[in-house]
This record gives C-alpha cells, sequence and structure tokens, in this order.
C-alpha cells in the first residue's frame, strides 16, 4: 500500500489544480492567474509524490515533463499579456512571473531526474545574471519593482542553479565574490536611483537593490547545502 501513496498524491494535487483551473477560467476569465493558482495548488502534491516515489521517472519522463515545461511557459508569457500596450512592460514582467513559477519546478525535475541538458550550463548561468540585471533597472523603470525584482531573483537562481546540477557551477570562491558584487550592485542600484530620481521615488530601486544583494546569497546558501550532504 506504501508503494501506492506517492503516486495518489500525484492523482490527487492533479485533480485539485485542474478543479482550481477550471474554476478561475469560468469566473473570471484570466487564463494566467488561473493556471498561477492551480500550480499553487498542485506542486506540493507533485513534490510530494516525487520526493517519496522509488522511481518517479517511470510516471514523469523528463524529457516528456521538460517540453511541456517549455510549452505551458510559452503559453503563459503570451497569455499573460494583454492586447492593449498601455501597460505592456508591467505586464511582461507578470507575464514572465507566471512562467518562471509554473515552468520552474517542471523544468527542475527534468534536469534532476533526467540529466537533461537542454542549454549550455555556463553559458546559461551567465545569461541568467545578465538578464536578472536587466530585470532589476527595468522593474523600477516601468513602475513595478517589486515584480522586476521576484522576476530577477529567480531568473539568477535558475540559472546558475541548473549549471550546479550539472556540476560546472561557480567555485565557492567565486560563489562569494558573487555576494559582495550582489552588495556593490545594491549600493550602485540605490545610487542610480537617486540620479534618475529622487529620494521620493527611492524606494523601487531600494526594493531592486535588495534583490541584487539577495539573490547571490541565497545562491551561495543553496549550493553550501547542497555540499554538505
Amino acid at each position: 500500500m506504501s508503494r501506492r501513496v506517492p503516486e495518489f498524491a500525484l492523482v490527487i494535487g492533479g485533480f485539485l489544480a485542474l478543479t482550481v483551473l477550471a474554476t478561475g477560467v469560468a469566473f473570471t476569465g484570466d487564463v494566467a492567474r488561473s493556471v498561477l493558482t492551480a500550480a499553487i495548488v498542485g506542486t506540493p502534491f507533485g513534490v510530494y509524490a516525487v520526493h517519496h516515489s522509488d522511481d518517479p521517472t517511470t510516471v514523469l519522463p523528463p524529457q516528456l515533463v521538460l517540453a511541456g515545461a517549455a510549452v505551458l511557459g510559452g503559453l503563459l508569457l503570451v497569455a499573460a499579456v494583454p492586447g492593449s500596450t498601455e501597460r505592456l512592460p508591467r505586464r511582461l514582467l507578470y507575464a514572465l512571473f507566471v512562467a518562471l513559477v509554473v515552468g520552474l519546478p517542471l523544468a527542475t525535475y527534468a534536469v534532476r531526474y533526467g540529466d537533461l541538458r537542454p542549454l549550455p550550463p555556463r553559458p546559461t548561468a551567465a545569461g541568467s545574471a545578465l538578464v536578472g540585471l536587466a530585470l532589476l533597472v527595468v522593474g523600477p523603470l516601468v513602475g513595478d519593482a517589486v515584480l522586476g525584482a521576484v522576476d530577477a531573483v529567480l531568473v539568477f537562481l535558475a540559472g546558475n542553479g541548473y549549471a550546479d546540477a550539472h556540476g560546472v557551477g561557480p567555485t565557492r570562491r567565486v560563489r562569494r565574490a558573487l555576494v559582495v558584487a550582489g552588495g556593490l550592485l545594491c549600493v550602485g542600484l540605490v545610487a542610480l536611483g537617486i540620479v534618475v530620481g529622487s529620494t521620493t521615488t527611492l524606494f523601487p530601486w531600494v526594493v531592486a537593490g535588495i534583490a541584487a544583494a539577495l539573490a547571490p546569497s541565497l545562491h551561495y546558501a543553496l549550493s553550501i547545502e547542497r555540499e554538505g550532504r
């Protein structure tokens, strides 16, 4: 009986997620938000099932999961962007947030259990750092520093975690240097906020600066914990 528990949890999570998705779409018409809510509801059940299963790849083939994550993430990017371009930059940040929250757990599973390498790890890690930096600057400029900061942290952690999973992540010394660089970038973003705005509009840049310091620190802590295991 205990061998069936993980699969049963997966079935329950899928049923609840589909119920939330159908209800959300029917009553709100917001596909992206409904998918996001459904993912938040269903993900804990999926994590439980994968963690307690002897071989989750028999039920969830990593290649199919990765393909599903790519397709679903792309569809959500499109679905979350409205037809009007009036608030397009902010909606793009929201669309990226939804795609990341829904797609990253699936992609993480595929990389960990399938040892898949759809992208070159080192360039992906470097690219994620550059994209994260761009998001930190774009967020305050378009009036949504919080979404920009969250997107930046998720992108940075995803790219560098991907490199770590394939054993080509930065060394411990480099990770420490990244933590220091994040602190310096924090100061630089606040200074940029003073230059382009004023003290009354400084808060968004403070949020961006906190995210800049937080992302490499989180990566360092997670990688140290992984090494400790």
